[in-house]
């Protein structure tokens, strides 16, 4: 048997917002071998703005693969609550990716949802890069802390061209560790995890097979603020209906004020769209009664789409749960159900790595951390005296199951999604 390779995707969203200034990027790849550095400006520029390109380009496909990785994770987990990152495990496979050869390197680019035909393995890289570049300009109004790590067996010998790739296209940190020292390797990465996310992972690891020879770490923490704060003095417990048997008690924040919301009939449900203070916003979307799998199944990008340019602002009371949950999963049966197969195999091809084929892939653990509250910072214009109608439309309670999707706009990419059942679980 072979060798093992963990795969942890880790991250903590405090009702987080991305807020985005572009790059400029030097760098360029052609079949994984770095091109000569040019200095000139108007290289710059043009280097520049293919990563630009790269990085959109690859955004429709990350919203492909994470709609379609949402559903197999909801059906696998129809009755707890679902919470993950799209692009914190699409970043994770994508820099697997560069240590893939053959078989396993084709599984893993169509289970991301990429044609090579229609984008390089180049503009691949490329877009990830400029995508960890943006998602890590320093923002003073929120909290964001996002990259990659590489924990390396001390005897394993691993060809100085993939740690080359990572660090260049994936800006990825590579430690030495002792694995025949499980405790202590397991503290390292632990510790580690839990430094970068600013102590909101503790523990990520409970276990680590003694085979393991690398792990390889992705992580995304933030913290962002509404654009429209809720006051937490309209805070109240109510009923959230989890289903037809249990209802739970919750805080449920309030709201009066102007959003923007519509009803989606082909999708049956109500969405309500609330900006966060930057370049992101959180689509809530309640489904109609019994409706749950019928809008879980028109998940899709052309329908994020269609949500991203309705523009149909009401005036009406929103009441919105105030909640904690976390989610921790192995996502390694999900991913061979999307066609990632052979590299949590024997037949795994990972020559990419050492130059031998040694090494496999044994589990990929994935925890997620989510808090939605009053907290947040108001709008230029808050102070201003909001005109309202004399009648108030009927309000939209969100005191059932619902879904959620934060997005950013200036990358065009799907940072969390989820599914809340029962906000109570944490």
């Amino acid at each position: 048997m072979k060798p093992a390779i963990y795969l942890c995707l880790m991250f903590s969203v405090l009702h987080g917002v991305i807020h985005c200034d572009h790059h400029q990027d030097h760098n360029d790849k052609d079949d994984h071998h770095h091109k000569p550095h040019e200095g000139h400006d108007h290289i710059k520029h043009e280097q520049s703005g293919k990563e630009r390109m790269a990085c959109h380009k690859i955004a429709a496909r990350n919203s492909e693969f994470a709609f379609d990785l949402y559903k197999q994770i909801s059906e696998s987990s129809s009755s707890d609550n679902v919470f993950f990152s799209p692009v914190s495990i699409s970043t994770a496979l994508g820099m697997l990716s560069l240590g893939a050869k053959s078989l396993t390197f084709d599984q893993i680019i169509a289970g991301l949802r990429f044609n090579l035909t229609e984008t390089s393995e180049e503009e691949i890289h490329a877009g990830f890069h400029h995508l960890l570049q943006e998602l890590n300009t320093p923002n003073s109004e929120l909290l964001l802390n996002t990259g990659n790590a590489l924990f390396i067996d001390n005897n394993l010998k691993v060809l100085p061209k993939f740690t080359e790739d990572v660090k260049k296209y994936y800006d990825s940190e590579a430690f030495s560790s002792d694995f025949s020292k499980n405790e202590e390797a397991k503290k390292q990465i632990n510790d580690y995890v839990e430094t970068h996310t600013n102590g909101k992972i503790v523990d990520l690891l409970s276990t680590l097979d003694q085979r393991t020879q690398m792990v390889l770490v992705n992580y995304i923490f933030f913290k962002g603020k509404w654009e429209q704060v809720f006051d937490a003095n309209l805070t109240k417990e109510d009923n959230f209906m989890v289903d037809e048997n249990t209802t739970v008690r919750v805080p449920m924040m309030e709201r009066e004020g102007t959003y923007n919301s519509w009803r989606d009939h082909d999708s049956s449900c109500v969405v309500v769209r609330l900006n966060y203070a930057g370049n992101a916003s959180a689509f809530f979307i309640l489904p109609d009664e019994g409706k749950m799998k019928e809008v879980e199944e028109g998940l899709s990008a052309p329908t994020l789409q269609k949500w991203k340019h309705t523009h149909r602002e009401r005036t009406f009371s929103l009441y919105l749960p105030k909640f904690s949950i976390s989610a921790t999963s192995d996502l390694m049966e999900v991913l061979m159900k999307l066609g990632i197969t052979e590299v949590f195999s024997d037949m795994a091809n990972l020559s990419g790595i050492t130059g031998h084929n040694n090494l496999k892939a044994s589990k990929v653990v994935h925890k997620a951390l989510l808090n939605i509250d009053e907290q947040g910072t108001e709008a230029a214009g808050a102070t201003a005296i909001e005109i309202k109608p004399r009648f108030i439309p009927r309000p939209i309670i969100f005191n059932k199951p619902f879904l959620m999707l934060i997005t950013e706009e200036i990358t065009q990419s799907i940072l969390f999604m989820g599914k809340i059942i029962d906000p109570t679980k944490v």
